[in-house]
């Protein structure tokens, strides 16, 4: 009995080393568009399921945090369309927040559609060329 015991901790200690050891493998960088992307379909995410479960203050928060980054990224875009695509998006999160607000959900869920329209006119031309 005392072997099957030692036999599985050390067991579980092999599976932790490795986990530990795999996490700690170097992972190629992420380019800056990348992590400007995910964390924009975070906030998406976020806010699908906020306006299912009509959690507004949940939308208003992330739709400030797309407005936030969005702007942040628009006023630092040297190409017209990026700069005209993130100020547009900044715009609309910025309608969304001031919906949610006031508990409108049509209007939270237009100004979302249009988020996501925006965000989709970009992909189909930049990046699914």
């Amino acid at each position: 009995m005392k072997k099957q015991i030692s036999l599985l901790a050390l067991c579980a200690m092999v599976a932790v080393s490795a986990t530990a050891f795999a996490a700690d493998e170097a992972k190629p960088e992420m380019k800056p568009i990348t992590k400007v992307m995910l964390a924009r379909l975070g906030w998406v995410q976020s806010i699908t399921k906020n306006i299912a479960y009509s959690n507004y203050e949940g939308v208003a928060k992330d739709a400030n945090d797309l407005a936030a980054q969005t702007k942040k990224v628009g006023d630092a875009a040297p190409a017209a369309y990026n700069k005209e695509k993130n100020l547009a998006v900044s715009e609309l999160a910025k309608a969304m927040s001031a919906a949610a607000a006031a508990k409108d959900g049509a209007v939270v869920s237009a100004k979302f559609g249009e988020v996501l329209a925006t965000c989709n006119s970009c992909h189909a031309k930049l990046r699914d060329k």
